[in-house]
């Protein structure tokens, strides 16, 4: 699913309230079973990085993980409100 942001400062904002890590990463992995990509968005440059990803014409090869399941819950109500 192609993840459709209308309002990235609000999307940057509820990544800023996430407790834990944030990470963007990718379908694909390694041998070790890790993602190709992760990209830390709790990271202000990375953020960026991960923004444009998302925004772009690739944007439905990335998953947003998170350690932490109030962040996960936050993210995806954001996620449902931009439905």
């Amino acid at each position: 699913m192609k993840l459709n942001i209308s309002n990235v400062k609000e999307f940057m904002n509820v990544i800023d309230s996430c407790i834990g890590p944030v990470y963007l990463t990718d379908w694909q992995v390694d041998n070790n079973g890790e993602p190709n990509i992760k990209i830390n968005l709790k990271s202000e440059l990375s953020k960026y990085l991960g923004i444009m990803d998302l925004l772009s014409e690739h944007g439905d090869w990335f998953e947003i993980y998170t350690a932490n399941r109030e962040d996960e819950s936050k993210i995806m109500a954001f996620i449902e409100k931009q439905m």
